[in-house]
């Protein structure tokens, strides 16, 4: 698994600006199912949209809103974001992983946890114009 992980991560340090300019503006969810790069398993492509999330992240292309309410925010274009680091974020994304995680793609029949993760646990985002700085 952890040599699975730095292949990905390098996979992803090299394509990340792609998919920031194929996927700008969309969804996690979208963002999770994007088809720039393919992975043998369902926990690969975890990893990898977390990691690629981290990137956007650190990077600033991608701002986070807290899905916590009593969170330490920071105001952005008089927009509310998340105030704190990448790793909490990422680490409040992975604990709300469902259990199986092939319902993260609500194909099999747990309608519940596919909407449950991507509609209420999932924080949502905007996206940063890397060239303007206007928050979408």
């Amino acid at each position: 698994q952890m040599k699975n992980i730095s292949k990905i991560r390098k996979n992803i340090d090299s394509n990340y600006m792609e998919i920031y300019a194929d996927y700008f503006g969309c969804s996690l969810l979208t963002l999770f199912t994007q088809d720039n790069l393919e992975f043998e398993t369902i926990e690969d492509e975890v990893e990898a949209f977390l990691y690629l999330l981290k990137k956007f992240i650190d990077s600033g292309l991608i701002l986070v809103v807290s899905p916590l309410s009593g969170e330490k925010e920071k105001i952005i274009q008089n927009i509310k974001f998340w105030d704190t680091t990448s790793d909490a974020i990422i680490e409040y994304i992975r604990q709300k992983l469902p259990k199986n995680l092939n319902s993260l793609y609500g194909r099999i029949n747990d309608n519940d946890s596919f909407v449950k993760f991507w509609y209420k646990d999932c924080p949502d985002i905007r996206w940063v114009n890397r060239k303007t700085g206007k928050i979408y």
